[in-house]
């Protein structure tokens, strides 16, 4: 081993600080899009009748896909959520991992480009409070230092600080109740585009 490299101190802070701002450089360009929609569109297609059937036919398991869930990604909440949206057209551009049929599989990225496209898109909006939400908006808890797991659901009723009934995978659930257990919840509602 050449000697100039133990003589050389290693800054672990730097390289971290530069993985860190990469990575957070990239999740500023990350949006939700769909096929032929203009740059400057001012509303992203969407129509929640299509992502609840999407969401309907699958809840117990499964996607439309080559990848299924479960055997290809130990964990299959976002590769779902972002299946129920293709289902009305909507995509995350630029993904890190995506599935067989070109959608996003991790939770940061479909976090990303709802809370990008909030800024971008008239329909999509980020909701204040528990009270605020309604069957069909987008639930996220974010993970803090890995001390609790990502987690991305559909909603099929208004939210409260202790739970929803959701439709998700991971833990398949068809409309039922999941417990939040104190966790922050990040709220968005994509309007049907009119």
């Amino acid at each position: 081993m050449d000697s100039h490299y133990l003589d050389s101190p290693v800054s672990t802070n730097s390289l971290l600080d530069f993985v860190i701002s990469a990575e957070l450089e990239r999740l500023r360009t990350v949006y939700l899009t769909s096929d032929g929609l203009s740059a400057t569109a001012p509303s992203l297609p969407y129509d929640d009748t299509k992502v609840f059937t999407y969401a309907q036919t699958y809840c117990g398991g499964g996607n439309d896909c080559p990848d299924g869930n479960g055997g290809s990604f130990e964990l299959d909440c976002t590769h779902f959520i972002c299946h129920c949206l293709a289902a009305t057209g909507v995509r995350v551009t630029d993904p890190t991992a995506k599935c067989s049929k070109g959608l996003c599989i991790r939770v940061n990225d479909l976090a990303a480009a709802i809370s990008n496209s909030v800024k971008k898109y008239s329909n999509v909006k980020q909701l204040k409070q528990h009270s605020d939400t309604k069957k069909g908006d987008l639930c996220f808890i974010p993970s803090w230092f890995g001390l609790r797991k990502e987690h991305a659901m559909l909603l099929a009723d208004t939210a409260t600080a202790q739970g929803a009934k959701v439709y998700a995978h991971t833990n398949n659930r068809c409309g039922t109740d999941v417990v939040f257990e104190g966790a922050e919840c990040v709220y968005y509602r994509i309007e049907n585009a009119k």
